[in-house]
C-alpha cells in the first residue's frame, strides 16, 4: 500500500516474517514491519538535493 500526501510525498511500509512451508502457516502475528520508505514529491527533490549537510 503507497499513501500519497498531497504537495510532501508518497510513504509504504515493507513488511517480513520468518520464512514459512506454506502460506497457510502464515498468521497476521507473523509479520512484522522492516521499515517505513519515503519518497519526496518532485518539488521537495530538487530542494533535498541543494541542502548542505555539515557536521556540528
Amino acid at each position: 500500500m503507497v499513501i500519497h500526501l498531497e504537495n510532501i510525498g508518497r510513504m509504504s511500509i515493507s513488511l517480513t516474517s520468518d520464512g514459512f512451508d506454506s502460506a497457510a502457516d502464515l498468521r497476521p502475528a507473523d509479520v512484522r514491519a522492516k521499515k517505513i520508505n519515503f519518497m519526496a514529491d518532485k518539488e521537495h527533490k530538487e530542494v533535498l538535493e541543494k541542502l548542505e549537510f555539515r557536521k556540528k
